[in-house]
């Protein structure tokens, strides 16, 4: 058994272990190694080191702190480790006391290792732990705020060959201008109608209905290519007729009227071209007023026409924006 002698109170230690120790089956020696390494693992190794240059089945040595003693036994053939912590008391034989105590945890553990007991704690626990990998930790990303700039708006301008049901077929020729900003749309349109014409005993009329008005859109875009637009517009629309008299006897006076109306319709869009688009829309627009073309007769008013208040709408619009 070889005890490590790591300060000068170690001497007189080592010979109360002799002593406690005097009637068991071993070799004692002392074998001074000052300081004591710093951790425990570091220790352990110290004393594995000693222990098999000197051929020794048990190395001791003592870890001392000012009211504490802790005895620490190696048990080379084992791979244990026995540590016992014995504090001080008070008195003038204090010192004494806590010697003869650590001598005896010395007599136990060396009598405990011949008999072949196992001691303490495996080493393995208690040595010093693999170095933990070195993870090589990628610098946290900077973000940098981005400052989006603001869409400007965009103008768009369409032309369209229509065609509605006002009681009879009638077509027309549209324009727009309009403003859009993100998916809002904002413009002026009107239509052109050629006109349709109708026939009685006295005279041939001809009915057109054009129309100028403010709209506003929701156009979002359900793809790189593609829009689906949502419009309500107010109106005025302009009723003009034309009259070819058959009777000589009837003023052919041909009166113009000016009503309001409203109109909603629903358009896909397709943009063939990162400027333009065609556009077929679908729709119905509404007077709010119900005109009637005829004439006066010696009998009275004599109806031609009456446009319906409620008219379907199609058409097919070529778009440009910029």
């Amino acid at each position: 058994m070889l005890v490590r002698g790591a300060a000068s109170a170690d001497q007189a230690l080592y010979g109360r272990v002799r002593g406690q120790t005097s009637d068991l089956a071993l070799i004692l020696e002392l074998r001074e190694a000052w300081p004591l390494e710093p951790t425990l693992p570091e220790q352990l190794a110290a004393a594995r080191a000693l222990g098999v240059a000197a051929s020794a089945q048990i190395v001791v040595w003592f870890a001392r702190e000012p009211l504490k003693l802790e005895v620490r036994v190696l048990d080379l053939a084992a791979e244990r480790v026995l540590t016992r912590a014995i504090d001080r008391g008070e008195g003038e034989l204090a010192g004494s006391a806590q010697d003869e105590a650590a001598a005896l945890v010395v007599r136990s553990a060396a009598r405990a290792s011949l008999l072949g007991a196992a001691l303490g704690t495996p080493e393995q626990e208690l040595a010093e732990p693999a170095a933990p990998a070195l993870v090589a930790l990628e610098p946290p990303a900077v973000v940098t705020p981005v400052m989006r700039p603001v869409r400007p708006p965009r103008f768009r301008l369409g032309a369209s060959g229509q065609g509605a049901l006002a009681g009879d077929a009638r077509f027309g020729l549209g324009l727009r201008a309009a403003v859009a900003l993100a998916a809002f749309e904002l413009g002026l349109r009107g239509a052109y109608g050629f006109g349709s014409r109708s026939e009685t005993a006295v005279a041939e009329v001809k009915l057109a209905q054009h129309r100028a008005g403010l709209y506003a859109a929701y156009a979002p875009a359900l793809g790189e290519w593609l829009e689906l637009a949502l419009e309500l517009g107010l109106d005025m629309q302009v009723l003009t007729t034309q009259v070819r008299i058959e009777e000589p006897l009837f003023d052919g006076r041909a009166p113009r009227a000016l009503l309001p109306g409203a109109s909603a319709q629903l358009s896909v869009r397709v943009w063939l071209h990162a400027h333009f688009a065609l556009a077929l829309s679908a729709g119905v627009e509404l007077l709010l007023q119900r005109p009637v073309l005829g004439y006066e007769a010696p009998q009275g008013f004599v109806p031609v026409r009456e446009p319906w208040l409620v008219q379907p709408l199609l058409a097919l619009e070529l778009l440009t924006r910029f």
